[in-house]
């Protein structure tokens, strides 16, 4: 997706080639060769924590006096340290390789594309959405000085993610300007046109569900699945979530019987351990008792059912309560509207006894 991943290859590995004629030849090269081998291993996909090891060998070498060496550095650490779920450590790396890079390369150099846009990922992941978008829009920034040098489909790419980060915001109408925005840039896209197409299609349909527009978002994501599916596998994330959306549209409509062919679609594209874990595609919350409320009571239910072949559920059974007789009814209303992607056997969807599911009944603050 991002059209400049390579700045940490060959411009790096550059630096490093050349640093053996600086005052320290013996130290220059061992940094090369630490390099050499952590690149190696990236190539071969070693272990994330392999990676991750070979990364800090290689910042540790680089002298923080030397920015065009730590700052790449610095970047490489913080991708591994985020591989390995260390994502404060990644974040201050991030935070130190867009420093040292700009003081090395220029502020708006193209080599710095990447740690901004990473960094934003990175903070995203966590719903630091504000601050991701500011990371994000310093990559724009960058890339619009270097509009001539680049797949212009790397512009929309980047306007997706700030549609997605932007997204996750109490106000989220700056979505709706990012989608203008998008739409406006179309006749970029190229062959991937229908990849934008249906990523619109898909924020289209979640501001429609957000706007209680069940029917009209239904139709939007089922536009956004045939669009995405031009050009991503049945078995793509974004276009499974896509079908999500569009059973949790049917089901709040009413229309659970159409929402039937989502469960099913859903449970033959994936894979046989994801379909093994038996999370609900559509959940609802169950209704907080009132005298439970009233008299501060909290505790949990764990509820067995079968999954149908069409995704339902059945059989429900309580196996589990505490404070027994307070939370059962509630939690048995819930699951009966749950949806589930069908265990598929032979090519065909089968019925699964004993899928538990567990409630936690807690006050708000």
């Amino acid at each position: 997706m991002h059209a400049v991943r390579i700045l940490c290859v060959t411009v790096f590995t550059t630096i490093f080639l050349l640093a053996g004629s600086g005052n320290r030849p013996a130290q220059a090269l061992g940094l090369a060769e630490d390099y050499r081998a952590y690149q190696a291993a990236v190539k071969a996909g070693a272990p994330p924590e392999e990676i991750r090891q070979l990364a800090e060998k290689v910042y540790a070498g680089a002298s923080p006096d030397k920015p065009a060496l730590r700052g790449p550095a610095a970047y490489n650490l913080a991708m591994a340290e985020k591989a390995t779920g260390r994502r404060d450590a990644a974040l201050a790396h991030f935070a130190e390789s867009v420093e040292l890079m700009t003081e090395a390369f220029g502020e708006f150099d193209l080599r710095l594309l990447d740690p901004y846009w990473d960094y934003a990922r990175t903070l995203a992941d966590d719903a630091e959405s504000e601050d991701a978008l500011q990371k994000l829009e310093r990559a724009e920034e960058v890339l619009v000085r270097h509009r001539d040098e680049i797949d212009p489909r790397v512009l929309l790419f980047l306007d997706l993610d700030k549609i997605r980060m932007a997204s996750i915001l109490p106000d989220n109408r700056r979505v709706t300007a990012f989608l203008h925005k998008l739409e406006g840039n179309l006749d970029q896209a190229g062959a991937d046109r229908p990849f934008f197409e249906g990523m619109i299609a898909f924020w289209r349909g979640k501001e429609l569900l957000s706007q209680k527009k069940r029917i009209a978002a239904a139709k939007r994501f089922s536009e956004a699945t045939q669009l995405l599916l031009t050009r991503l596998k049945a078995s793509d994330g974004t276009v499974l979530m896509a079908r999500a959306f569009r059973l949790q549209a049917l089901e709040e409509a009413g229309k659970s019987d159409e929402a039937t062919a989502e469960c099913v679609a859903i449970a033959r594209a994936r894979s046989e351990e994801e379909n093994a874990e038996f999370e609900p595609l559509y959940k609802i919350q169950p209704v907080y008792p009132r005298f439970a409320a009233d008299g501060g009571r909290e505790g949990y239910v764990i509820v067995s059912v079968t999954v149908t072949p069409d995704g339902r559920t059945a059989d429900w059974q309580i196996i589990e309560s505490k404070p027994e007789g307070t939370f059962e009814r509630a939690a048995l209303e819930a699951v009966k509207k749950f949806r589930y992607a069908p265990r598929i056997v032979d090519g065909e969807p089968v019925a699964t006894p004993g899928v538990l599911y567990r409630f936690t009944f807690e006050m708000g603050d």
